[in-house]
């Protein structure tokens, strides 16, 4: 048995932290138009007016191959299969009426956006479903790069300009019924945008407008960035992201730990290897 297997075993044991069902299976690492903003419908939402959230312009095969995101259409489906099974483990243990999942990570490049941009596009894939990505990894936007067109507004310029609205930061993505809320564009000033009232208000509203609607947060690493234990608190549960082999048991503890057994849905091992099958 592994160290990381004892600590999560001890977890689950003694400190409660973990979830009883089965932890979320690991995921595999495997321009067009000028950005055109979201016209919601009136609250309530419903499978007739998700119809209505049609692209003007689909991303490719090679592009969503480019960008890393998955597909129904794509040819490798080992990696489709493990991020629906990643998908059907989150939604499984969601409370009702919450749908505010952060997905955090246990140190940089552990593969958190990775995860976040294709637990969202599997929630899209189903079509009585939508998801909206958040990049709330300020200093490092790499899911923002999903939005198309330029300049796009984004969380930065809500936070700091009131004039704005939800519907002036949510973007096309070229994805069925999948929309983004970019970091934004305004480097200045990097200050506690996620101490702001405006943001939880702004959280509030996503999760009420569409009752079909995820709502998929990307945030930084839970223990290298005050941003990310503030955004925890906004948000209705936490996921966990750890790469395989580079984090040990203690800082998983840690991390597990700030992020409270209330919110904490589960870990997913990143970029774990496939063991072959031994038949004797």
């Amino acid at each position: 048995m592994s160290k990381i297997q004892e600590a999560l075993d001890k977890i689950r044991a003694g400190q409660e932290l973990l979830p009883p069902r089965k932890t979320p299976s690991p995921a595999i690492s495997g321009r067009a138009l000028k950005a055109n903003t979201e016209i919601l419908p009136n609250a309530g939402g419903g499978a007739a007016e998700i119809t209505l959230m049609g692209e003007q312009s689909y991303r490719s095969p090679t592009e969503l191959v480019a960008l890393r995101t998955i597909s129904g259409a794509m040819s490798d489906g080992l990696v489709l299969n493990a991020i629906r099974e990643l998908r059907t483990s989150v939604l499984q243990r969601l409370d009702e009426g919450k749908r505010i999942v952060m997905v955090t990570s246990t140190t940089h490049r552990a593969g958190n956006t990775f995860v976040a941009r294709n637990l969202a596009a599997a929630i899209a894939l189903d079509e009585g479903k939508t998801a909206l990505i958040v990049d709330c990894n300020l200093r490092g936007p790499s899911a923002s790069h999903l939005a198309l067109g330029e300049d796009r507004p984004g969380l930065r310029e809500f936070l700091k300009n009131p004039e704005l609205s939800a519907e002036d930061i949510i973007h096309r993505t070229g994805i069925a019924r999948l929309r983004i809320i970019p970091a934004g564009n305004d480097m200045e000033g990097m200050r506690e945008f996620f101490t702001s009232i405006r943001l939880r208000e702004l959280m509030e509203e996503l999760e009420q407008r569409y009752p079909e609607r995820y709502i998929i947060v990307d945030a930084p690493p839970i223990m290298h960035a005050a941003d990310a234990r503030i955004l925890a608190d906004v948000c209705d549960h936490v996921v966990l992201v750890v790469p395989f082999g580079r984090t040990t048991t203690k800082h998983i503890i840690q991390s597990a730990k700030a992020i409270g057994k209330e919110k904490f849905l589960g870990i997913v091992f990143n970029d774990k290897p496939e063991l072959p099958r031994v038949w004797w």
